[in-house]
């Protein structure tokens, strides 16, 4: 039997990686499927490659920094406050 655990995404705080820990901005954590666009144009659509890690996150530090990652590499989540 599989169980939900759900996380709430705006209460994220911090997150593990095989680097260490990483400090995220109050709402900044979002979880989907990435692409790489420029401008308005899409360059690359993980969704269009079969087999591609297509679900990844993107978060920003406190400092500004924008960083993202495949939702494979996280390793744990830190949160204000447990989800309901």
């Amino acid at each position: 039997m599989e169980t939900f655990i759900p996380i709430d995404i705006d209460k994220v705080q911090r997150l593990l990686l095989t680097d260490g820990w990483h400090q995220v901005k109050d709402g900044s954590f979002l979880v989907g499927n990435y692409g790489f666009v420029r401008g308005q144009t899409v360059i690359v659509n993980a969704i269009a490659i079969k087999g591609s890690a297509s679900h990844w996150v993107r978060w920003t530090e406190p400092e500004g920094q924008v960083l993202a990652c495949p939702l494979t590499a996280v390793l744990a989540l830190g949160s204000s406050a447990p989800a309901p």
